[in-house]
């Protein structure tokens, strides 16, 4: 029996995020489990193993901040019809917080003046199509900014303390 195509790529992402560990050995090591179950583990030619979710967590935390990563979470967003963003650094005071909704703002309308821009004539050419994806990525990225700010100067305690 041959693996789904799904299946196939989610062997291909176990298989890339071995290797962005330094390969079979290294993976290996880190998980205290034998070089063969590793490599069963990233074969299209073995139905009867897939890494576990215990291992993608310890191996995609081990190669955090390389590219490409987290190989096996991106494919499952992308299996599961979405796309994995990252939560970036983002600072804690009520002052970037607010400067937080004033960039998103701004993006926002970054966002209307290039649709507004495309359409001009009617319809939206592939090039327009680019520039309001790339507008929209930059929205996207100032919401999550903004969305992890919020958490940070959450005041769990009801202290006043972060």
């Amino acid at each position: 029996m041959t693996l789904a195509v799904w299946q196939q790529r989610l062997k291909a992402a176990a298989k890339d995020l071995v290797g962005a560990t330094g390969g079979i050995e290294a993976a290996a090591d880190i998980l205290a489990k034998g070089k063969s179950t590793i490599a069963r583990w990233a074969s299209i030619n073995d139905e009867d193993y897939s890494m576990p979710i215990e291992a993608v967590a310890a191996l995609e935390r081990v190669t955090r901040g390389t590219v490409g990563a987290p190989q096996v979470t991106r494919e499952l967003c992308r299996l599961a019809g979405g796309v994995f963003v990252p939560l970036p650094d983002a600072g804690a005071s009520d002052g970037e917080l607010r400067a937080g909704v004033m960039h998103l703002s701004a993006e926002l309308g970054d966002v209307a003046r290039e649709i507004d821009r495309a359409l001009s004539d009617d319809r939206i050419l592939p090039r327009e199509e680019s520039a309001i994806h790339r507008q929209i990525d930059e929205l996207i990225g100032k919401s999550v900014e903004l969305k992890q700010a919020v958490t940070l100067m959450v005041d769990r305690d009801g202290m006043g303390g972060r």
